[in-house]
């Protein structure tokens, strides 16, 4: 009996150092905050950066300053995008290590031939660092390592971050126009002049008045038109015969007037040109919808319109004469 004690007593005081050495390890756990950096470079220093994944791979290269796509033909990049890819790189820090193992690293995604991202950062065709990315553990969580790494460890990051879709990385706004160096827009039904600081159409009649609100929005949507994309020199966008082709133009006290070109291509988009580019562009037909939809008559008030709305004004109930005739009667 005694026997069976002693060791009913030493497995009772095993238990006890478990349970304590699993609660210190839950509040290790818990205060535990990552300090040391996944990489080590500074954003200023890197000329180039490739982004790979098992779908393509994407290369972005600094030129005189200004970063730009080399697989399109050397088109501007979104450098807001770019220095933000850049940073976020270098603030990431690693967390608990998830594994170390040669067969975690394909387990996990990020091994050399296995892998969801893989960024290189080089300065002048030097590696400045390297790193891998891949399954995910959780909302806006990466497995990522270190090229001179093995240890795999959990990222506060996101795959969407490192794309590798070309378009998903141009400058949407290089059409963009200032709207005050604007001075004339014609379009395919009317004419807009900016004169005496406020927009009129060309032939507006004396009984009407402008909408300058409406028109306002017209130029500044037209000057400030965003592109989705690039149809590469090769493609051949088939055309929607359903929809048809369409032009505007705009006139500008800083240079040539500016002609843009629209054909309705399949899938819900333009193919735009410009006169002073050579690029052939796609542009989402939601963009340009509140510019079709906008004709001459929303662009004016009448005089019996402005008249009919004083009337309203006046007698919101519209009953006026409904009450005079009661009285007669």
């Amino acid at each position: 009996m005694k026997k069976w004690i002693a060791i009913l007593g030493v497995v009772l005081v095993v238990q006890i150092g478990l349970a304590a050495a699993l609660f210190r390890g839950q509040d290790e756990f818990a205060a535990f905050e990552p300090e040391e950096k996944l990489l080590t470079f500074e954003p200023a220093l890197v000329t180039e950066m490739r982004i790979e994944s098992p779908d393509g791979a994407l290369e972005l290269r600094k030129v005189e300053g200004q970063w730009r796509l080399p697989g399109l033909d050397g088109f501007v990049a979104d450098q807001g995008k770019v220095s933000a890819l850049l940073e976020k790189l270098a603030q990431l820090r690693k967390g608990w290590p998830v594994a170390t193992t040669a067969g975690a690293l394909s387990r996990f995604k990020v091994a050399d031939g296995e892998f969801e991202r893989r960024v290189t950062l080089i300065k002048d065709g030097n590696t400045l660092a390297q790193a891998y990315f891949g399954t995910s553990p959780g909302f806006r969580k990466v497995h990522a390592r270190a090229a001179d790494d093995n240890v795999v460890v959990a990222v506060n990051f996101s795959l969407f971050e490192a794309n590798t879709r070309s378009d998903d990385w141009i400058d949407r706004n290089v059409l963009e126009v200032p709207v005050a160096d604007v001075t004339r827009v014609e379009m395919p039904e009317y004419t807009l002049l900016y004169e005496d600081g406020a927009w009129r159409l060309a032939d507006l009649g004396d009984d009407e008045k402008m909408r300058e609100k409406d028109a306002d929005d017209l130029v500044g949507r037209l000057a400030a038109l965003q592109i989705d994309g690039l149809f590469g020199a090769g493609a051949q966008p088939e055309r929607d015969e359903e929809k048809e082709a369409w032009s505007f133009t705009l006139e500008r006290e800083s240079g040539a007037p500016l002609r843009y070109e629209l054909t309705p291509v399949k899938g819900a988009d333009y193919l735009l040109t410009r006169s002073d580019r050579k690029e052939r562009f796609k542009v989402a037909s939601w963009r340009l919808s509140p510019v079709e939809d906008m004709t001459r008559d929303k662009l004016v008030e009448t005089g019996d319109g402005e008249e009919e709305n004083e009337k309203a004004a006046a007698d919101p109930s519209g009953n006026e004469g409904k009450d005079a005739g009661g009285d007669a009667g």
